[in-house]
């Protein structure tokens, strides 16, 4: 069996230069930009070294709500004895003037995250497969461990990037412009809980809802959940998930 060497590894391993350099270059031209892709990248979505200490000090300065612009990123750098680690000031200005517009720094930060995720796959694969061999571990507690590997990946991508609140309200507008418009006022327009003054309250259960039972232990909160997952399946025939 032949062996690859590590290097060769890591040099393989799904990456974008160019991306990552260009979301740099957007967060040093528009200070704003930050904003795009905050909620996307982390410093260890970035593959390159270089690009990944960049980053990590722009992110804390936006963190600590202080301005983002050649001259902070600099100083932090400066402060933290890792100026010369990225090739010092000439480098971020290079980095400055590199890119034209920042328009485009969230498309950008996506094929920085997606290659990030290809990368976290590989080494999640590498880590299930030694899990595979502790045959002495019990199946249950392997199992368990495989679920939260994936799961750390799907959680560390599956996120919806900031939209104006316009975009919210216009959608909430319309939703309650057609139950104001409805012929009939007591029509339950979302899933009802067959519980009548609360289907009044809410109008019934609305898509993407998340509703919250709070009260003190031993005060009904399960009962009622029960309650309201077996009206809307038997009465209303609607299609209910209960996970405990």
């Amino acid at each position: 069996m032949s062996l690859v060497p590590t290097a060769t590894l890591l040099e393989g391993q799904p990456h974008s230069t160019d991306a990552e350099r260009t979301v740099l270059g957007a967060l040093l031209l528009d200070p704003e930009a930050i904003i795009k892709v905050s909620d996307l990248l982390t410093p260890d979505d970035f593959y390159d070294p270089t690009y990944r200490l960049v980053y990590a000090s722009i992110y804390q300065l936006y963190q600590e709500h202080e301005p983002i612009d050649f001259v902070t990123v600099s100083a932090r750098l400066a402060d933290s004895k890792k100026i010369q680690d990225v090739g010092g000031s000439a480098f971020l200005a290079e980095l400055a003037t590199s890119v034209p517009t920042s328009s485009h720094v969230y498309q950008y930060g996506q094929i920085v995250k997606t290659k990030s995720v290809h990368r976290r796959i590989i080494e999640a694969g590498q880590k299930i497969t030694a899990l595979g061999y502790e045959v002495d571990k019990p199946v249950a507690d392997l199992l368990d461990e495989v679920e939260k590997t994936i799961f750390t990946i799907s959680n560390a991508y599956i996120k919806e990037k900031f939209v104006h609140i316009r975009e919210i309200l216009n959608a909430r507008y319309e939703m309650f412009a057609e139950m104001h418009e409805a012929p009939d006022d007591g029509a339950v327009k979302g899933v009802p809980t067959g519980f009548k003054s609360l289907d009044q309250k809410l109008s019934g259960f609305q898509p993407s809802d998340l509703i919250i039972l709070a009260g003190r232990p031993s005060m009904g909160k399960t009962a009622l959940a029960l309650n309201i997952a077996m009206n809307a399946a038997l009465k209303f025939h609607k299609t209910v998930g209960v996970f405990s």
